[in-house]
């Protein structure tokens, strides 16, 4: 039974386009939108790399997305291949993704499989069961919350074994979370975790002045996007002391101005608003990171912001100097990705 409600994205389609790319670059492809407008049915240019023995091969696709929000299926009247070809040329491109939220008639697969044994174009399609199969791995999870408030709210936690023990990876809204414990049956009630994530969600960063303003993509106008988030990472729950460490990147654009960016002393200060949960006390490892967020890689839960830290989140170990020690966020480390 399908999981998402396609219809809750516009049936103007650049947020199902948002989502394709999102999900792209999870995979670990080298994306680039196009934007919106008339881009000769070209939405979006992927490379896919792979390494032989002797050198790296290379395929540039374009993925052209139509998105039905009343569930409509995709029939030929709604993709011209002539176009999807010229479109290919025009950047050099040997490879067609069609990305549809709903599926496509049985006309269009006979279509795809004719196309592809008489072109050396190739044509692939994803449709709404094979995205949302996807968007249920690991690295992509996230992204249903940020897309599909609605269904997200019917989900609640998603949690999955780790390869190491007495550690879970667990999904909740749109946060990835390593869940780690002294003993496989001693983490702290799921419920706890909600309330700091919920009191942290309450904390007011700083207002930076280009993020009230705007930008215009064809005909349509959007936010920019922040230039500043915490985001939880890990909890550590020790059941012996009754200690919950909570760890938690303080990401900021590297465009940011420093001057408004909230200083360790007034981010301790929120936090010493949480102390304790029922006799749990909490404590917390804050790390402050620098990253470029207008870059087509970046997103907020890139792996390479987990990986580093796992031995760390494992043992309740510290990374980086305490809040309680410093003055600026230079005294702690400086990280960039």
């Amino acid at each position: 039974m399908a999981m998402l409600d396609y219809s809750e994205l516009p049936k103007d389609g650049i947020l199902f386009e948002q989502l394709l790319r999102e999900v792209l670059v999870r995979e670990g492809f080298e994306v680039h939108w196009t934007g919106v407008g008339n881009d000769g049915g070209r939405d979006l240019i992927f490379l896919e790399r792979a390494k032989g023995h002797l050198s790296t091969f290379e395929k540039r696709w374009i993925v052209s997305c139509k998105h039905s929000s009343i569930g409509k299926t995709i029939g030929q009247d709604n993709i011209v291949f002539s176009s999807l070809m010229d479109a290919c040329k025009s950047v050099d491109a040997t490879g067609i993704l069609l990305a549809v939220s709903t599926q496509l008639s049985s006309s269009v697969l006979k279509r795809i499989e004719d196309f592809n044994k008489n072109h050396d174009i190739d044509i692939r399609y994803w449709d709404g069961i094979e995205i949302e199969n996807k968007l249920n791995k690991p690295h992509c999870y996230s992204l249903i919350h940020t897309f599909f408030p609605e269904s997200s709210k019917k989900i609640g936690w998603k949690i999955i074994e780790s390869s190491k023990p007495f550690m879970w990876i667990g999904f909740y809204k749109n946060y990835c979370l390593y869940l780690c414990a002294r003993s496989s049956f001693s983490f702290t009630l799921l419920k706890n975790v909600e309330y700091i994530i919920g009191e942290i969600e309450k904390i007011e960063l700083p207002k930076m002045g280009v993020e009230n303003k705007k930008i215009l993509l064809g005909d349509i106008i959007l936010p920019l996007p922040r230039l500043q988030f915490l985001r939880p990472r890990a909890f550590y729950f020790d059941s012996k002391t009754s200690n919950l460490y909570v760890y938690i990147d303080y990401l900021v654009d590297h465009g940011a101005d420093g001057e408004k960016i909230l200083k360790p002393k007034d981010l301790k200060r929120y936090l010493n608003k949480i102390t304790d949960i029922n006799g749990i006390y909490i404590n917390w490892d804050i790390k402050f990171v620098k990253a470029r967020f207008s870059s087509d890689h970046f997103n907020v839960d890139h792996k390479d912001y987990y990986y580093g830290d796992i031995d760390k989140f494992r043992s309740r170990g510290q990374r980086v100097i305490s809040l309680d020690n410093i003055n600026s966020w230079e005294e702690q480390y400086l990280f960039d990705y």
